[in-house]
């Protein structure tokens, strides 16, 4: 079940420690069992109807991903020219929501344990 909740997620980073493996893919679309990170992210998050994605240098393809797998689930992308950090990819992401109320989280972490839902 769909909620009017919102979600930002921080995809932007520049991968400093994984790029030796993936040099070329975003951490979020990183393949764990064949499938891509952010696939395991959007299930743990079905109940979310928006998505805020702060993109940096690899933003088109996580923007093609978004293009391909969310076609009935609303989402911007957000990418930065430069990096801002944390707060800054926060503040230019709330243009992009209705309200103040919302669900923020990395875009390279996964808690198996919380029940976000509730």
């Amino acid at each position: 079940m769909r909620t009017n909740l919102e979600c930002v997620i921080l995809c932007g980073g520049l991968g400093t420690r994984i790029k030796s493996k993936f040099p070329n893919v975003p951490k979020i679309l990183i393949p764990i069992n064949k499938k891509p990170f952010l696939n395991y992210k959007l299930k743990n998050l079905s109940f979310i109807n928006n998505f805020v994605f702060c993109t940096g240098k690899k933003s088109n393809q996580i923007e093609n991903y978004c293009k391909k797998y969310l076609k009935n689930t609303k989402y911007s992308i957000v990418k930065e020219k430069e990096q801002l950090g944390t707060g800054g990819s926060l503040k230019n992401s709330l243009k992009y929501l209705s309200n103040n109320f919302f669900f923020f989280t990395y875009g390279d972490n996964f808690l198996l344990d919380i029940p976000y839902s509730k």
